[in-house]
């Protein structure tokens, strides 16, 4: 007699997403240190992602390296307003940071920057996600959009990206003013600075397959500004 054989494909782990904590602080430095940050509860899959918002004074800069919890992060994407160039113009970058910290419910966040933001009252602003699930630090998919002259009102930046059902997406801006506000669509607000960056994070639970997700920050009143979005997908 034939043994009929069937074979089943492994289901697929859902990300589990949620926003901890956020903090601003200002100051002319090179290294913010962001102490007792909330990373939620442990867990052996535990991803932390901590969106960062810096906004430099008549310098070009970027995030050089980053801790969290004690666990050097990876730099998941980043991106700034001169699209890669060094001329002397006020500079607002924007990037995403994460890693694998399975154990503590609460750590330090260090972001160390590639120079000083180069004026007291300027800063870095951060937004920290804890994911579980599949437990994997690179997204799968990233994306990152700057503009340099953008003065007025009503202007948006686009961060469309590819969804998946059981996913999750986080996203963040800054402006380079202490005069702006900033509208998200295709995800939820979780964070907003005052004065000067004018940062923001936001992200979702993603519940359907999307190509792209319409992802928007409009802002309003202020001329330079950065945007940058990861996708987690499901494993």
């Amino acid at each position: 007699m034939p043994v009929s054989s069937q074979w089943f494909a492994a289901a697929e782990t859902p990300v589990a997403y949620s926003f901890t904590d956020s903090e601003v602080q200002q100051g002319d430095e090179t290294t913010f240190t962001f102490s007792s940050m909330d990373l939620g509860a442990a867990d052996g899959s535990r991803i932390i992602v901590v969106t960062v918002s810096a906004g430099f004074s008549n310098v070009h800069g970027t995030i050089s390296s980053a801790t969290i919890g004690g666990v050097s992060a990876t730099i998941i994407c980043q991106g700034d307003n001169q699209d890669g160039g060094t001329s002397s113009i006020d500079t607002a970058t924007s990037g995403i940071v994460a890693a694998a910290v399975p154990t503590g419910t609460s750590g330090n966040v260090v972001i160390t920057l590639s120079r000083s933001i180069n004026a007291a009252d300027r800063g870095v602003g951060i937004g920290v996600y804890r994911l579980t699930g599949p437990g994997v630090v690179a997204a799968d998919e990233t994306g990152t959009t700057a503009v340099s002259n953008n003065c007025g009102s009503g202007v948006a930046i686009s961060l469309n990206e590819n969804t998946k059902d059981g996913g999750a997406v986080i996203a963040c801006s800054c402006g380079n003013s202490n005069l702006g506000e900033e509208v998200w669509t295709g995800v939820t607000e979780n964070f907003r600075s005052s004065g000067i960056p004018v940062g923001s994070s936001a992200g979702i639970a993603t519940t359907s397959d999307e190509s792209p997700r319409t992802i928007t920050c409009t802002t309003s009143s202020y001329c330079r500004q950065s945007g940058a979005v990861a996708v987690w997908n499901p494993a």
